[in-house]
């Protein structure tokens, strides 16, 4: 893995240091209030439990200089780091933070924003792998039956840990994949995760860490203490404007309609961009008026009706009491750090433009949005199936999944063998003809039309075996070939959905590869590249196997 603070940019970077500099001039111009001793403690502390590397707290300890900057990525706790597109979104940060440390000459930190306050955790609960047989398995924590003690409602940090269940997942694993030198060792490491975690937020920054190693990411938790408190100024504007924050996006949301695109945030009118927590559970805020109504979650129940007055009372005195959803959380990231730039990944750089007027509302400017890269990673087991059926590897950048199926279902073809078939009737029909012209009289002479029409039949007779042969042959063919487009959509495009949306990197990739798998990527993938890339992992397989790399 990269460990240098800084890299040559690259000409796409060279070629924008004007437009970046602008960017920089804005955000100099609403600098983020440096973070205190204490602040940095907490942080660092957070990070330290997770394991974090020297360069990590180092890059922590930056943030008491005004001058640097933040390059965040974030993303919701999923369990195993599941999906993929988690891991590039966090190597993306650290590559932009040297990319932009080296290009405008200040010290730009990466971080990771976990998105444990969400309560949602179903989008979080299930990972998908591939097994040995190449095809993709699925477990849901905590387990198939067994249903999940004290999780609806609560935020993720908030939810309990079965340790046990977690365990079972990677006996399965263990079981259900294909051995390797690194297998021992990826969920040997997992499981000593499990054994340390207070709670899936921990679990997840565990992971993360001692994926990262010395790139030095730093993992930020909404909860910490100065994150509630730097929080404070939004959500007290927040409540003394009710609906206001909604209104500008609804706005905003109908002149991106009237401009032709669909806008992707949608909300009601009376709701708060907030939640409470009330007896462990995150709450849902709406206005009725000149009160705001909690709500249970689920049931809808309400369960509080507080005036703004006592809620900017509970505000000053709780702020930990307060969550923002997903429209005033990336302002609260903006406030509470540095950040130039964000890592955004389709569905977010599709929805912030939504956010332009609000951010205004709020005194911001809004952080550079950096596309977060796609990625299809090809093994070279799926790269030989497509060599050999002659698919290449452009249908895969391309996602030409029709054309890629239809190869491999044409490559097993009957038309040229049952051509021939046909051709050999035809002409053995009209050899008989020609035969009984050129004998003349002796073709009417009963012995011999007799062998004229045995020799006939017998020739249609092995011609029809032959022909059910071919016919054997191709299906076995077409089912080999079914059975082989089968296990490379299950790898390139698993249960019809990108592969960086499914798959955990648990599985193939770094039971296959182990941890300099991770190096890899920091390698290959391309920051300037807007398409989808496709990672070839037989390129550096040798490399990979010998240990290369650093992690």
């Amino acid at each position: 893995m990269e460990s240098s603070q800084s890299s040559s940019p690259s000409r796409a970077a060279s070629a924008d240091r004007d437009a970046w500099k602008r960017i920089l001039a804005a955000r100099d111009a609403q600098p983020s209030e440096p973070w205190a001793e204490d602040e940095i403690a907490s942080l660092r502390d957070f990070n330290l439990r997770a394991g974090a590397s020297d360069a990590t707290i180092e890059n922590i300890a930056r943030l008491s200089d005004a001058r640097t900057l933040m390059v965040v990525a974030g993303q919701q706790a999923g369990i195993f780091l599941t999906p993929l597109y988690i891991l590039y979104k966090a190597v993306a940060a650290v590559k932009w933070a040297r990319r932009l440390a080296d290009l405008l000459d200040r010290p730009v930190v990466p971080a990771f924003w976990i998105v444990s306050e969400d309560h949602d955790f179903d989008e979080i609960a299930q990972v998908r792998y591939l097994d040995k047989d190449g095809k993709i398995a699925r477990w849901t924590y905590p387990g198939e039956g067994a249903e999940p003690a004290q999780i609806r409602g609560r935020s993720v940090f908030d939810v309990p840990m079965d340790k046990p269940a977690l365990e079972r997942f990677l006996d399965l694993l263990n079981d259900t994949t294909y051995p390797t030198e690194f297998k021992d060792d990826a969920i040997g490491r997992w499981r000593s995760h499990i054994r340390e975690s207070e709670g899936f937020e921990d679990f997840f920054a565990r992971g993360m860490t001692d994926l990262m190693g010395a790139s030095g990411l730093v993992l930020v938790s909404p909860r910490l203490a100065p994150v509630r408190r730097r929080a404070v100024p939004i959500l007290r504007r927040e409540i003394e404007n009710p609906g206001r924050s909604t209104e500008l996006v609804l706005q905003a949301g109908r002149a991106l309609a009237e401009d032709g695109r669909h806008p992707s945030l949608h909300r009601r009118g009376d709701e708060a961009n907030f939640f409470l927590y009330r007896d462990g559970l995150r709450c849902k805020v709406t206005i009725d008026g000149d009160r705001f109504v909690v709500r249970a979650p689920g049931s809808e129940e309400t369960v509080d009706r507080p005036d703004a007055d006592a809620l900017l009372e509970e505000l000053e005195r709780s702020p930990e009491h307060f969550s923002p959803n997903a429209i005033l959380r990336p302002l609260v990231q903006d406030l509470a750090f540095p950040v130039l730039a964000m890592v955004a990944g389709p569905g977010e750089r599709q929805y912030l433009p939504q956010l332009r007027d609000t951010y205004a509302f709020f005194g911001l400017t809004p952080a550079a949005a950096l596309p977060r890269p796609r990625a299809i990673i090809v093994e070279p087991r799926i790269e030989r199936h497509m060599t050999r059926l002659g698919v290449g590897l452009e249908a895969v950048a391309r996602e030409d999944w029709t054309g890629i199926e239809e190869a491999f279902l044409h490559s097993a073809d009957a038309g040229d063998g049952l051509a021939a078939i046909d051709a050999l009737r035809e002409s053995h029909a009209d050899l008989l003809e020609r035969a009984r012209a050129r004998l003349g009289e002796l073709a009417s002479n009963p012995s011999v039309a007799g062998a004229l029409d045995k020799t006939g039949s017998a020739i249609r007779g092995a011609l029809d075996r032959l022909e059910s042969r071919v016919r054997d042959e191709i299906r076995r063919e077409e089912e080999t070939a079914g059975n082989h487009l089968n296990r490379v959509l299950d790898v390139l495009r698993p249960d019809q959905a990108p592969q960086e949306r499914i798959l955990s990197p648990l599985a193939p990739f770094l039971v296959n590869y182990g941890p300099a798998f991770v190096s890899w990527l920091f390698d290959t993938l391309d920051l300037d590249e807007s398409s989808v890339q496709v990672l070839r992992l037989s390129a550096i397989r040798d490399a990979l196997r010998t240990g290369g790399g650093e992690s």
